[in-house]
């Protein structure tokens, strides 16, 4: 459970979560706490087809980095949430 305010952003490698993008994205949606933070989700390319979209639609204030990705990259993705975020 997340408190409000106690996070700043979630990463999510759902690979290693055993769920999908969808359930985990729905049920971050639907925690009031948890629903506002920005959050970055890490994809291997062939889900990125069949699963973003439908994640992307779900969630608010997301960002998706396909793996292998450069660290740059992904501390882009991370500035830019948090600046549209206000963090």
């Amino acid at each position: 459970m997340i408190r409000r305010g106690s996070v700043q952003l979630i990463i999510f490698n759902c690979n290693s979560m055993g769920k999908t993008y969808v359930d985990v994205a729905a049920r971050m949606e639907s925690e009031s706490a948890s629903a506002e933070v920005p959050k970055i989700f890490l994809c291997k390319e062939e889900d990125a087809e069949s699963e973003m979209g439908k994640v992307l639609s779900a969630v608010s204030n997301a960002s998706i980095v396909i793996k292998p990705f450069h660290p740059q990259e992904f501390l882009a993705h991370v500035g830019a949430l948090l600046q549209r975020g206000g963090q």
